[in-house]
Parts: structure tokens; sequence; C-alpha cells
């Protein structure tokens, strides 16, 4: 058997056993076969690699478990194929099931946390650091201590999570909570809660939505990183239906398939909206080794590049 196949029936054969890597393990046993391979799995806390496994030697049987979950399996090819008790399959849908359970209590428990941290912090000091040197007003945001907090909602507008942002830049989120589809906004709502009628544009951090809310006074959204910007603007879409989206791409020039681009065009495709771009991105060839957002250019220009965004037109799955 040709051993990414075997590696690929292995991961399928993990799967079914309720061990659900977090990585591309299926490749990593193609190419260590004989090799032990640690992994991160569903339900692991950020930095364990509670999974493991092993594709032995001549490719036709491997084992494998989880060290947090006590669950051991093996898999053998040759036609085999492994057969579950209905007791075992009661067991793995039952851990599955608790698996489920404990974070959705850790994260309602850090939604708590959230809230009550949010509800005793200050307004933001205009001289904190980073909105000194991102050359930005302190508004939508709060601070507590020296840490400034970006409150992070979800579709309901319930708070589930925050993102500190010390002096120095350095971003960390609620440990345990939420993040898939959470946003800050800004200018979406009035003061009395009502939906604001001016475009919205979404991007992926705070320091470049606010800039750009500054350069246009348009409704902003932050999806807080670029993986988060495609559900986002999906949630921001079945929100608004009808709503102008424009969505404000980073431009990662220095990686050679340009993750911000690609997930901003994801985002607007998913949503039926626009793109803008930082610069010119079909002269863009001289500034293939810089990364640009919104909030490293001027305040006009930026204005400028999104007014020519609502001017094009919408990206469509069709």
């Amino acid at each position: 058997m040709h051993l990414n196949e075997a590696a690929s029936e292995m991961a399928a054969a993990m799967h079914l056993a309720g061990i659900i890597p977090l990585e591309d393990v299926t490749h990593r046993l193609a190419a260590s076969i004989g090799t032990f391979v640690r992994f991160r799995c569903e339900g692991d806390r950020r930095g364990r690699r509670n999974g493991y496994a092993i594709l032995f030697p001549d490719g036709e049987g491997g084992t494998f478990g989880n060290w947090a979950t006590q669950v051991r399996g093996s898999w053998r090819s040759r036609g085999h194929k492994t057969v579950w008790e209905p007791k075992d399959v009661r067991a793995i849908t039952n851990r599955r099931a608790a698996r489920e359970a404990g974070r959705v209590r850790e994260r309602e428990t850090v939604a708590t946390l959230a809230m009550q941290e949010w509800s005793s912090a200050s307004t933001a000091n205009p001289a904190h650091a980073y909105l000194k040197a991102k050359e930005l007003t302190s508004f939508g945001i709060r601070q507590y201590g020296n840490v400034l907090l970006i409150p992070m909602w979800d579709a309901r507008f319930r708070l589930r999570n925050v993102q500190r942002i010390a002096p120095d830049g350095a971003k960390r989120f609620m440990q345990g909570g939420q993040t898939n589809g959470l946003f800050w906004h800004h200018g979406v709502l009035t003061m009395g809660n009502q939906l604001t009628t001016f475009p919205m544009v979404i991007a992926e951090g705070f320091a470049t939505a606010a800039a750009i809310h500054e350069a246009t006074g348009y409704a902003v959204v932050a999806a807080m990183s670029g993986n988060n910007l495609e559900a986002v603007a999906v949630v921001m879409r079945q929100r608004f239906a009808s709503r102008e989206i424009i969505v404000a791409a980073d431009y990662d020039g220095s990686r050679s398939d340009n993750v911000g681009v690609i997930s901003a065009k994801r985002a607007a495709e998913a949503a039926g909206a626009k793109v803008a771009y930082p610069l010119d991105i079909p002269t863009a060839g001289h500034s293939a080794g810089c990364n640009v957002d919104f909030a490293d250019i001027s305040r006009t220009d930026a204005a400028a590049l999104i007014e020519a965004a609502r001017n094009a037109k919408a990206i469509t799955n069709e």
C-alpha cells in the first residue's frame, strides 16, 4: 500500500476512535514512517499535544492514542476493518459529548470573566503606547491597568471575549474562550442600538479597522485575525442582508501566497462584498517584500482606496 494511502486510512481510524488531530497528521505520518509522531488534538489546550501515532515501517499497520482521554487504538491494512462493538461506539460518543460540554462550559466561564473585566475597566488612555504608535484615538475600547481591552462580540452582540493589548503591542485573547466568529465593531449601531446606514468595512485587526473609521467615518468591524475574516464576513451578511460591505485586505507582500489578500477575497466572496487594498494591487510587484495594512498609510490615502473599492464590483461565488 502507498504510504500516503496508508497514512490517510490510519488518520480515518483515529477520527473514528474520537481522536481528532488539529494538524496535518497524514502528511507527517507518511513522511516519518516508523517514527513516533505527536500532535495537537481537538480538546487540547493551547500548547498541548496529547495525540500520538506511529505508522509501522512496513506501512501495513500502526498504533495511536490520546494521553488526555486515554483512548488507544490500532490500525491494520490488507483489507482488515476495525469492528466496533455497540458499547465501544457508545463510549466514544459519550466521550465526544463530554468534551464538547466541557468546552461549552469553559467558553461560558470565559465570557462571564470577560464581561466582569470589561465592566470594571476604565476609558482607554489616549496616551497609551500602542495607541500612540498606531496614531489612533481611543474609541470603542477600554483599559485595565496598562492593558487595552478590545471587546469581542458575537452575532447577537453579546460580549464573549476580549483581546488584551499590552503597551508593546503584544496581543492575547482570554484563554479557553470563543474566538471564531467574534468581532469588534464601531459605528454599526447608534447609541440607541439602532442600525446605521452607511457602508461597513471589515478588516483583520482592531488598529486597521479603527484607522479606516477615522479615515472614512464608516462603520467598521475587526475580525481580530485573518483566519476569522471569512466567518465574520458571513455573520455580517446574515445580519445585514442589503448593507454595502467592503473587506479591507492586509497586503502580506513578504509571503509567497499573500495570505492577507487571499483571506480578504475569500471573505468577500462568501459575503458578496467588495475588496479594498492598501496599495495598488495591479502594480504592486515592486512591493513584494513589504507588509502593508490600512493603518500603515495616511488617512487620506486610506479614504481614497476605500472609495475606489466602493466603485468596484462585489465578488460573488457564482
